[in-house]
Parts: C-alpha cells; structure tokens; sequence
C-alpha cells in the first residue's frame, strides 16, 4: 500500500555562520540594524489551522534589493517550516546576488 502523499526534502548547501541571540538580547536598543554595511532582511513563516481549512505561507523582504516575495505552502506544513522554508528563500536569494554580508531578522 502506497503513501497518499510524498514529502518534501530540501537539503541545503549553504556555507554560512549563523548568531542567535538570547531572548534579553533581542531589545531594539541592543541589537542596532546596520544600515551601512550589511544588508538587511526580514522573513516569515505563519500557518493558519482551522476546522476545515488550514494554509501556510511564507515571505521575504530585503528592502533595499526590492525584494518582497511571499509563498503559498501546502496544508501539512509546520510553523517551524514555514520559518525555515523563509530563511532558505531569504539566502539563497542573497547568495545568488553575491551577497554575504548579511543580517536576517525572522
């Protein structure tokens, strides 16, 4: 018996270091976006569940590329991979420009 579905799979080959800040970390006056020499991005990831009706999505904007991008994820996705889904879109776009001084704020 088959599966009604497949999954899925994204394997990521990104060289990239990341910083996590701590949650005392994350005060607007503490964690300052440079606006000089990094480029700045925001991402989302976001699922809605109801009785009948569940969506997810994702989005991206990195301003100063002009790039707002947003993404219709199937049903069966998890908050967690929306966000990550998002943060993938984010580098790959940044890293296909040739871009690696960046901050993403998720």
């Amino acid at each position: 018996m088959g599966l009604a579905f497949a999954k899925k799979r994204y394997f990521w080959n990104l060289k990239a270091s990341f910083e996590i800040k701590s949650r005392d970390d994350w005060n607007i006056q503490q964690i300052p976006i440079d606006t000089l020499n990094t480029i700045n991005c925001f991402t989302d990831g976001s699922k809605i569940d109801r009785p009948q009706e569940a969506t997810s999505g994702a989005g991206v904007y990195i301003p100063s590329l002009g790039v707002a991008d947003s993404y219709s994820l199937d049903e069966y996705a998890t908050v967690f991979q929306t966000e990550m889904f998002a943060l993938h879109k984010c580098l790959t776009t940044l890293i296909g420009r040739g871009i690696s001084n960046m901050k993403i704020n998720s």
